[in-house]
């Protein structure tokens, strides 16, 4: 696809001409695919009541939670949020996403927390990334760990990270003292046919060992709410 078939298309921020011409097709493409469709609807989610219970002494101050598309790494961060007093969220994405928004105003099409689990506009997400670590690997990594340090620096007690997904951002984590759990769910469905799981963002950690976490937690719970003790067990278990 050529950026000529793509109609009405302002000058992209990116480095283009100089990506190999796999990255460069399959980035136009994904772009295609979300313009050429209706926007979704933009989901303004109302801030939940912060928590009130104390967390344990021992839990670290920085946790980013690595794992498959739908394991429990969302859930898991919003219940500690709702749960234990001065919890913050930040999103690996989040930098990225508030740049590809900037780009797409133009077209109406916004992108967040919820409907990114679009497919369409979920490729379009991991193409967006790619293109940006091909041009610098820290693009990401470097504005995150800012954003962290300002966060512990205004008083609060645990950082969360959901959905790590590279090495680096796990050096990042690490670096800072934080510690990456892996979410392990065994029930999840098989979706490996997609293009957003198959793009290598997805797999790039794959080849760790377990050793290589901080914990690895497994969630088999029939439901969220089991979800939710298993991870209040662990968390008072500090």
């Amino acid at each position: 696809m050529a950026v000529s078939d793509l109609p009405m298309l302002p000058p992209l921020p990116l480095q283009i001409d100089g990506y190999p011409d796999d990255l460069r097709e399959n980035l136009l493409a994904s772009l295609g695919a979300v313009l050429s469709r209706p926007p979704l609807s933009n989901h303004h989610e109302h801030a939940e009541s912060p928590g009130t219970h104390e967390l344990p002494q021992a839990m670290p101050s920085l946790l980013a939670l690595h794992g498959a598309r739908r394991c429990g790494k969302t859930s898991m961060a919003e219940f500690l949020e709702r749960r234990y007093k001065d919890v913050v969220q930040l999103g690996f994405s989040t930098p990225m996403i508030h740049e590809l928004n900037g780009y797409l105003a133009f077209s109406g099409h916004v992108v967040d927390d919820v409907n990114k689990a679009d497919p369409d506009y979920r490729y379009l997400v991991q193409m967006w990334a790619q293109a940006r670590r091909f041009e610098d690997a820290g693009y990401w990594s470097q504005p995150l760990v800012s954003a962290c340090q300002e966060e512990l620096a205004r008083g609060a007690r645990l950082v969360l990270m959901p959905g790590l997904r590279e090495q680096i951002e796990k050096d990042a984590v690490e670096s800072l003292g934080g510690e990456v759990w892996k979410i392990v769910n065994p029930n999840l469905p098989d979706d490996s046919r997609s293009a957003a799981s198959r793009h290598p963002i997805e797999r790039a950690l794959d080849h760790l060992p377990d050793s290589a976490f901080a914990r690895v937690v497994v969630n088999d719970a029939p439901d969220l709410l089991g979800w939710c003790r298993i991870v209040e067990e662990i968390v008072e278990g500090y």
